[in-house]
């Protein structure tokens, strides 16, 4: 019997169960680097857009192409197979209990061979539009869009009808972490991207100067000739991010997003 369809866990875990989808960093720092104009930026029929970090902690864009569409329809129709018509099937309405999937959980993982792919991708949840409780039996359901998944060519896991994200078991579990009943109140989770000194400087001198550079007659120009200045000027500028572990899928999302 499947988890996704009955009632869930307890109303201690209520106050988080909707933070799946949003992620953070415990306090670190690395540099955001700006991606050269004809890298793209959106996920579209032939390319998929990510972010990675190098060795000296720089975070710069990542796209992995698919020009012609190939690779994207070998993986889905694999995917349906793998999947088997309850989960490929969309719902507008898919119920998660949160009970069961512990049980679940707990159970693949005394056996030996971990959750599989519906519990890792809570059975395909795009994002919890509700969440149920039921006091008498202290049972929690989380319930939204769901519907069939595959992971992109840069490694995402996005449903095949719709593209949205496909929400995670691992990022659940750290927002109940990190709210949990016993934990600290008023905890935050966030994520600030800023300039260094040195880039202040450098920016407030280009924009002292900007001004002389620019000729009459150049104005159609002169927008392009002030982005790249500024984005040239400011350079690399150091994330901050806090609230849960560094390790996490849950923070290198919010440092993404």
């Amino acid at each position: 019997m499947s988890f996704f369809q009955s009632p869930a866990r307890s109303w201690r875990l209520l106050a988080v169960a909707t933070l799946c989808a949003v992620v953070a960093v415990n306090t670190s720092a690395t540099f955001a680097q700006d991606p050269p104009p004809d890298d793209g930026g959106t996920i579209g029929t032939d390319a998929f857009s990510g972010v990675a970090v190098d060795a000296d902690g720089v975070l710069k864009r990542h796209v992995a192409r698919d020009a012609s569409g190939q690779l994207m329809r070998t993986r889905v129709e694999q995917s349906r197979v793998a999947l088997g018509a309850d989960l490929s099937k969309p719902s507008k309405l898919r119920k998660i209990s949160l009970t069961r999937l512990i049980k679940l959980v707990d159970q693949a993982i005394a056996e030996g061979h971990g959750p599989d792919d519906a519990m890792l991708h809570l059975a395909g949840l795009t994002r919890i539009r509700y969440v149920f409780y039921y006091p008498q039996t202290k049972d929690i359901v989380l319930a939204g869009p769901a519907e069939g998944w595959v992971e992109t060519p840069d490694g995402r896991m996005v449903g095949w009808d719709t593209g949205q994200p496909i929400m995670q078991l691992e990022d659940l579990a750290v927002a109940l972490r990190t709210f949990a009943p016993e934990g600290k109140k008023n905890q935050l989770v966030y994520c600030s991207i800023d300039p260094t000194e040195d880039g202040l400087a450098r920016m407030q001198q280009f924009l002292s100067q900007v001004g002389r550079q620019i000729q009459p007659g150049t104005e159609a120009a002169a927008e392009q000739f002030i982005a790249e200045g500024l984005r040239e000027s400011l350079g690399l500028q150091v994330i901050t991010v806090g609230g849960v572990p560094a390790s996490t899928h849950f923070a290198q999302v919010m440092v993404e997003a």
